[in-house]
């Protein structure tokens, strides 16, 4: 994560998956990418772009759960707010 004039925050995270098996094997590349702006204090604003790689993949989060997520590639917004650890009237 990288901050740029206390406000602003960028990141990325990168994974590669490598799935061996006997007769085809399966090479995944995923990017998300988070946008952050420090509104206030005890405000955040995110922009995510999640799986921007590829246009959708199945992950298993859980090993031992038979049915597999499917993750789209898609991108949302996130308001954070902590008002319970911030002093927001100075």
């Amino acid at each position: 994560m990288m901050k740029y004039s206390g406000w602003h925050r960028f990141g990325v995270v990168f994974r590669y998956v490598d799935v061996p098996c006997e007769t085809l094997c399966l090479i995944v590349y995923h990017m998300d990418v988070r946008l952050g702006w420090t509104i206030m204090k005890a405000l955040e604003l995110n922009i995510v772009g999640q799986n921007l790689l590829s246009g959708q993949s199945t992950q298993n989060f859980i090993p031992s759960s038979p049915s597999p997520r499917k993750i789209e590639r898609g991108v949302y917004g996130k308001l954070y707010g902590d008002f319970w650890n911030h002093n927001i009237s100075q």
